[in-house]
């Protein structure tokens, strides 16, 4: 699975985004949008470039740094210059499931990237205070 998910990976071009609040959520973030994905790969390190335009027409712009260790993978975010570890994901009934959440207070987050026959998809889950939200990227060769 390990291969097979680096392999697809590397293949990824477009993508679709959708975020959704939920009723304890205090943001809002009910869009969609697509647009395409940069791929660059160092050793172990897959790079996605995520470009896209939302529904109310806001361009949106994502970093992320997929690392490939031994017994999973590593979810990097780009953020103030540098790319930050938020999620690290192990094989769990044919998925990846972050081993735990992420945590940026009063909120926590949640991770998961599931293959699908013609996309990956990687979900944010996000609980707290201010957020109820649930945030996902679906990518395609």
């Amino acid at each position: 699975m390990h291969t097979e998910l680096f392999h697809r990976m590397r293949m990824v071009r477009q993508l679709s985004f959708r975020s959704q609040s939920g009723a304890g959520s205090l943001m809002g973030w009910n869009h969609h949008g697509t647009g395409s994905t940069t791929v660059s790969v160092e050793q172990n390190d897959i790079y996605f470039d995520d470009r896209f335009v939302l529904d109310n027409q806001r361009p949106c712009h994502d970093r992320k740094r997929w690392r490939f260790v031994e017994n999973g993978v590593e979810f990097h975010h780009f953020r103030e210059q540098q790319y930050a570890r938020i999620f690290e994901f192990a094989w769990q009934n044919g998925q990846l499931v972050a081993l735990a959440p992420y945590g940026c207070p009063p909120d926590n987050y949640y991770g998961s990237l599931l293959l699908r026959d013609d996309s990956i998809v990687f979900t944010i889950s996000i609980q707290g205070a201010r957020k109820d939200e649930q945030i996902e990227y679906s990518y395609y060769p």
